[in-house]
């Protein structure tokens, strides 16, 4: 059934509903009107027959003869009434010719017990009988009035086989019409499909323009033409990350062939040399990694595991000491749940950033503050104007000032931050540091006690 959904249309999909959904309107519908129909027309034939009944008892109460056919009106439905001279019976007494006809006084006759109403088969003929037990002086009498069925199941069984053959061909009309009106209420969605074709070829500068402004094919529009806009930058930045990427790999490389072919034609140079071409593989290394964490930060590939954070900041504080910009550390325990790896790899690269253009001291503190626990890092560098406080968490972003390959940054660092703390669901913000710099203030969800 799911396969059968995805092969058929929207068009076809919404037609099927509807046939589907008339069928079954317009068949309980029916029944609904056959059944009161049926009952209703039953009841008049009943009541013609009580009538008749009624008019015969009053024939006889007024002196009429009995004994033979007693019509009331001219045609159906006949009245039978019929006598014989015995004691009363349980069931109607059919007509009998040829009785005596018997003349009695109007107050003689009395209807005993109840008037029953019956449907029966007569001649192979389907009446209603209306019988009634009449007692006078002459004996008892019964008193049967028919009323035919025959013409009102012809009608029923004729309404019966008009739904039959009405019901599927309204809903059929109404699948057509349905089929119709989607076909051309989706002729602006094929258009506006035909541009996006054409857009996801690669000219993202173009944008969805619909022929109906209607109000929902219009919000259509505009939030495809969002996610234009934002595939357009996606692409921008890729190309760019693409290019800077390559950039960094070209210079190290560039140095080390250099390098080499200086080795190949001087041995002896090969000790001097060496440094600059390990320092360039070193950089290529940590390019590589920081490359991996982005990739894996970008999968959401991060483990949720009950971290001690002060524990990660103490190790990387020691493992940057002996440089010759001062720390000063003040931590509290808080735990928090995440990714032990990745927060080592946010803690390590602020770190590192603030070492990296402080003048000669970092501040490195830790607290909790209610359900979050702040990292703020503090440098008494040049800091970094308003302008740029966005765009240093780009890949690849170098700022004017202090941005240079020779203080060892890879352009990577503050990303991988931010692509951490997203992932943690936290936030990062830049401001400024009491000491003149710029300070980093990181908040992360604590771990639940």
């Amino acid at each position: 059934m799911r396969s059968l959904r995805r092969t058929l249309s929207l068009r076809a999909r919404i037609a099927a509903t509807v046939v589907a959904a008339a069928v079954v309107l317009l068949s309980l519908t029916g029944l609904f009107v056959v059944r009161v129909v049926d009952a209703r027309m039953h009841d008049n034939v009943r009541a013609e027959a009580l009538r008749a009944l009624d008019d015969a008892i009053a024939q006889i109460r007024n002196g009429g003869s009995v004994g033979v056919v007693v019509t009331t009106r001219v045609g159906e439905p006949r009245i039978t009434v019929s006598v014989e001279p015995r004691q009363a019976t349980n069931g109607p007494i059919r007509p009998t010719e040829g009785v005596g006809q018997t003349r009695a006084d109007r107050s003689s006759w009395e209807v005993v017990g109840e008037t029953s109403v019956e449907r029966r088969m007569v001649d192979e003929t389907p009446v209603y009988e209306a019988s009634s037990l009449m007692r006078g002086a002459a004996g008892d009498i019964t008193l049967v009035a028919t009323a035919p069925l025959a013409e009102t199941e012809r009608t029923i069984r004729a309404l019966r086989w008009g739904l039959a053959i009405t019901v599927p061909a309204l809903a059929l009309l109404l699948g057509a019409i349905s089929a119709l009106v989607t076909t051309r209420a989706l002729r602006p969605v094929a258009k506006m499909r035909a541009e996006a074709d054409t857009i996801a070829d690669g000219t993202f500068h173009r944008r969805l323009t619909p022929t109906d402004r209607s109000p929902e094919l219009a919000e259509l529009a505009d939030t495809m033409n969002e996610m234009i806009e934002r595939l357009e930058r996606s692409a921008t930045r890729q190309r760019q990350f693409a290019s800077d990427v390559s950039h960094e790999f070209r210079s190290p490389l560039a140095t080390i062939r250099g390098t080499l072919e200086l080795t190949a034609r001087h041995p002896e140079a090969a000790a001097e040399a060496a440094p600059p071409a390990l320092g360039e593989i070193d950089r290529l290394d940590s390019l590589v990694d920081d490359l991996l964490t982005l990739a894996r930060l970008d999968e959401r590939a991060v483990a949720r595991d009950e971290i001690d954070l002060d524990d990660i900041i103490t190790e990387q504080v020691r493992a940057s000491a002996g440089n010759r910009i001062a720390i000063v550390v003040a931590i509290e325990a808080v735990r928090v749940i995440g990714d032990r790896r990745a927060l080592t790899g946010l803690v390590r690269n602020l770190l590192d950033n603030a070492v990296r253009h402080a003048v000669s001291e970092v501040s490195v503190s830790l607290r909790a503050d209610h359900e979050l626990a702040v990292i703020t890092v503090d440098d008494d560098g040049s800091g970094i104007a308003h302008e740029d406080r966005e765009r240093v968490f780009e890949r690849f972003a170098r700022l004017d000032l202090g941005r240079t390959r020779s203080q060892g940054g890879t352009g990577l660092g503050l990303a991988v931050v931010a692509a951490t703390v997203a992932n943690h669901h936290g936030s990062i913000v830049v401001d400024d540091s009491p000491g003149g710099g710029a300070r980093f203030t990181v908040a992360l969800p604590k771990a639940t006690e």
